[in-house]
């Protein structure tokens, strides 16, 4: 007997067929792709909520993943997190079963991903690892005293902006300070707008070398070490100084990176050239998966090792492009230089730099291999975080005494070849091009040519100004770059002290 055949029923059925191969190879390509993402999500949560914890001493662990770990990418809201309170380490899985990842805080040094290593791996490295971070009883910057500041502050906590039409000022060594209009900025700075987060959590003011004012979140003090993300990057620059002073290092010869030996094109890459990040490695700038700079930070072992491992795009020298790796590149140097080790290079950083300077709060936190994470991972307090900026303003000099070579500050404010005035070494600068038939492209058009500053992912700043002779530090974690203005707050600060009058407000 022949069986009649429904065709619209068949069709259906193919269709059914079809549509659940078609639903399945959906949730394979997409499984897949979570797994090769899962890495860097786990790995960023894992490497910040410990150090924010740790580090920074923070304890509101909700506020830190739902305000500043999960804001930044939609990633990172599929990573759940185990906390060892005891142990001090963070293990962080995506989507419950991809990329378990560990972050194990150590002594001294901080917080670092466990990839490729174990915990006690990680431990050995720093045995015998031991800083003495007291203060010194002395006015700031030798010590943590800061009459001024202090005066400043009860100025302002005692000020009534709605009765007080005579704005007080504080006179002082030649200094008069408008403290109404300070009180007006920092009150700016530290507010939140109507649509997203601006997330201050720290300004410090420092003029003529004395701090003058600070200003702190909730959670955050004095003593606080907050991420500067690169703004680490300057002080890479720095104790790079400090080798070549210390006749350790020739930044016009090649490069001493080992797997560049039997290379000749990259091979003739010098530390100048990574300096400037001028190096011509084909290197990715880009905070999103599938690009170099966060597979570098939170899935290698060795992030020098990863940068060394690209290959080279443009001739040596001959283009600027903004590139962590690069400065990855020059802290592994600066470790073998010190002795080769973890601890050898820690100890190098704190007894040339952070002792001298009385930056103890300090942690230039490593990757797997030893090497801290020039780029990115140096955490200091903002009164910290202006000593660095003094330093440089005084032009290498700090209590009389010489830390950096003669002109090297002069050559961290000279402008990299091909970066538009924009960029030094390892610094940003605001000089615009020195061409007459162009436009100064200059990103703060409010204020002095000849300012030079560090800038960090989040909007961490410190702003020198050499002429005016005032630093201005800010700390904090604001995701969208509109809803924080540096301008506004360095320009209100020389509004209070009298410094320039500007004939249009910073928006």
């Amino acid at each position: 007997m022949h069986k009649e055949i429904d065709p619209v029923g068949e069709c259906m059925k193919n269709w059914k067929i079809l549509t659940s191969i078609g639903a399945t190879l959906v949730v394979i390509v997409l499984l897949t792709v979570i797994s090769m993402l899962a890495p860097i999500g786990s790995g960023y949560y894992a490497k910040y909520l410990c150090s924010q914890l740790f580090v920074s001493g923070r304890d509101d662990v909700e506020q830190i993943v739902e305000e500043e770990i999960r804001p930044t990418n939609p990633l990172f809201g599929m990573v759940s997190h185990e906390l060892d309170s005891e142990k001090k380490t963070v293990r962080a899985v995506t989507l419950g079963v991809f990329s378990p990842t560990l972050a194990v805080y150590r002594p001294e040094v901080g917080c670092t991903l466990a990839v490729k290593i174990t915990p006690d791996e990680l431990m050995e490295q720093v045995q015998g690892l031991s800083f003495d971070r007291s203060s010194e009883n002395k006015e700031w910057p030798l010590g943590n005293q800061a009459s001024i500041a202090d005066e400043t502050s009860l100025a302002l906590e005692s000020l009534d902006l709605a009765k007080d039409l005579n704005p007080p000022v504080i006179s002082t060594d030649g200094m008069n300070l408008n403290t109404r209009r300070l009180n007006q900025v920092l009150e700016w700075a530290f507010s939140e707008p109507e649509e997203g987060r601006r997330q201050t959590q720290a300004v410090v003011i420092v003029y003529r070398g004395r701090l003058i004012a600070e200003k702190y979140a909730e959670g955050f003090n004095k003593d606080t070490p907050v991420l500067g993300w690169s703004m680490s990057k300057t002080a890479t620059a720095t104790l790079a100084g400090m080798m070549v002073l210390d006749g350790k290092l020739d930044i016009s010869l090649p490069a001493d990176v080992p797997e560049w030996e039997d290379d000749p094109e990259r091979s003739a890459i010098t530390t100048n050239d990574l300096l400037h990040m001028s190096s011509g490695l084909d290197f990715s700038e880009v905070y999103q998966p599938f690009n170099d700079a966060p597979e570098m930070l939170y899935n290698s072992a060795d992030m020098a090792g990863y940068a060394a491992s690209q290959p080279l795009a443009y001739e040596p020298g001959s283009r600027w492009y903004y590139s962590s790796g690069d400065t990855n590149l020059v802290a592994r140097i600066l470790r073998d230089l010190s002795g080769g080790s973890l601890a050898d290079v820690q100890r190098y950083a704190r007894n040339r730099l952070f002792h001298e300077l009385e930056m103890n709060t300090v942690y230039f936190e490593p990757d797997p291999s030893g090497t801290f994470v020039g780029s990115s991972y140096m955490y200091a307090s903002a009164r910290d975080w202006a000593r660095l900026g003094l330093l440089l303003q005084q032009d290498g000099v700090w209590n009389g005494k010489r830390l950096l070579p003669e002109g090297w500050v002069e050559y961290l404010r000279t402008p990299a070849a091909d970066s538009g005035g924009q960029y030094g070494a390892q610094l940003w600068l605001n000089a615009g091009r020195d061409n007459e038939e162009l436009i100064p492209e200059r990103r703060f058009k409010s204020l002095p040519k000849n300012m030079f500053y560090m800038s960090g992912y989040n909007g961490q700043n410190v702003i020198i100004l050499p002429d005016e002779e005032l630093i201005v530090v800010r700390l904090g974690v604001t995701h969208n770059r509109e809803n924080w203005n540096i301008e506004r707050l360095v320009v209100g600060t020389l509004e209070a002290l009298g410094l320039r009058e500007y004939a249009q407000p910073v928006n």
